[in-house]
């Protein structure tokens, strides 16, 4: 007694070890299968009292045998595609095999027509599964009345088939609940784990792709200064080492996750690429204290506008402006020398952008206005307001 009730405490407590067995995909599907043989056993049990003889045993037998095949192949998972197909034929012959010993011989016992009127719940579609249910049922209480029953044995008879019934689709009901459970958590973790490649998809091209084209452009200046100004190539290559010593920290932290940047920084640090590049650059930082998260997708948002400014386009001027207009803060990245046709790339990286910052809430505008390319990103200071659809990047034809 005192084993059972330690059981019972760790039943109502939540305990992991029991619960996990019983929400197995395969547990329900079991559980329904031994039902179904418990309850054919008790229908062989039931021919075995009323003792029918000879030709009377035998279509009694037929009876519960082709019932109880026919809801096991209702039932079975694996049986779904082919008995949605068969529906109309399967249905019907079971009822007949159920009121088959009625008709022939006046004879009845418990829950005979139990099968036939849960497979009308599970395979119909309502309203005639449950007006068909009603006429089964109908069906049983005459079948009961014509073969003189007593008033118990006829109530035994009527309440043991609707309740039977009613057992066998809820158990159905709950093992096709458990396995669309098990199957919506392994898809949602498959959509989880795309999710998270996308997303360091996206932190290694929005975090690497500027420091990236740095080296590239220092490297290339290096080269061109080295047969005739080498302390200036030097100095580049100075440059390039401190770049290249970045791009690894970047690395490291993409992969561990620690992504936090500022915007303040990378204003500056983008100043000095563009002046690298012979590019004209105006930079404006008055946003204030930002939250962490903010911060980091706007310093991304500007090493994604300056590393496109340096892929697609021969920009002479750009202006890099970080503003804070009452509960919004404003990017504005902005440069001439756009070039008329795109790369093949185009859009990639500004739609990641407009994924990240649609997860603070904010949104992103990209347009061409003559030789000037613009790109705005807004966001609410305080986190995301739920207002509607996440806003992408709108970008004009043949521009980045």
């Amino acid at each position: 007694m005192q084993s059972l009730v330690r059981l019972w405490r760790k039943a109502i407590s939540g305990a992991p070890d029991l619960s996990a067995g019983i929400l197995t995909p395969k547990m329900p599907g079991r559980i329904v299968f031994l039902v179904l043989w418990g309850y054919f056993f008790l229908q062989l049990l039931n021919v075995y009292y009323i003792r029918p003889h000879s030709t009377r045993l035998f279509v009694c037998l037929v009876s519960v045998v082709g019932i109880f095949a026919l809801q096991l192949f209702h039932c079975a998972r694996r049986t779904r595609s082919v008995r949605a197909r068969y529906v109309w034929l399967t249905v019907p012959v079971q009822v007949i095999l159920a009121f088959l010993p009625v008709v022939l011989y006046h004879l009845v016992w418990g829950s005979f027509s139990a099968f036939p009127a849960a497979s009308t719940l599970l395979l119909l579609p309502a309203p005639e599964s449950w007006t068909m249910f009603g006429a089964i049922v109908g069906g049983t209480i005459a079948a009961v009345i014509g073969t003189s029953q007593t008033y118990s044995s006829a109530t035994y008879i009527v309440i043991s088939g609707i309740l039977t019934a009613l057992i066998v689709v809820a158990l159905v009901r709950l093992a096709d609940l458990v396995a669309s459970l098990h199957a919506a958590r392994a898809e949602r973790a498959r959509l989880a784990v795309e999710e998270e490649r996308l997303r360091f998809a996206r932190d290694l091209h929005d975090l690497l792709g500027g420091s990236f084209s740095a080296i590239l452009l220092k490297g290339q200046l290096a080269q061109s200064m080295l047969p005739d100004r080498p302390e200036q190539a030097r100095e580049q290559l100075d440059t390039l080492l401190r770049l290249s010593r970045q791009a690894l920290t970047d690395v490291r932290a993409t992969a561990r996750s620690y992504r936090d940047l500022s915007v303040a920084v990378e204003a500056s640090a983008a100043r000095t690429v563009l002046a690298a590049a012979e590019i004209e650059a105006s930079v404006l930082v008055s946003a204030g204290r930002l939250p962490r998260e903010l911060d980091t997708v706007l310093a991304t948002a500007i090493r994604e506008g300056v590393t496109n400014l340096l892929q697609h386009s021969a920009a002479r001027r750009c202006q890099i402006e970080a503003t804070r207009d009452g509960a919004n803060v404003r990017l504005m990245i902005r440069n001439d020398g756009v070039r008329p046709a795109p790369d093949a790339d185009d859009g990639a990286g500004l739609s990641a952008l407009a994924a990240r910052l649609a997860g603070v809430g904010g949104s992103l505008t990209a347009a061409r206005s003559g030789e000037w390319f613009q790109v705005i990103a807004t966001a609410p200071v305080d986190g995301p307001v739920p207002v509607g659809p996440q806003t992408g990047a709108t970008v004009s034809p043949g521009v980045h």
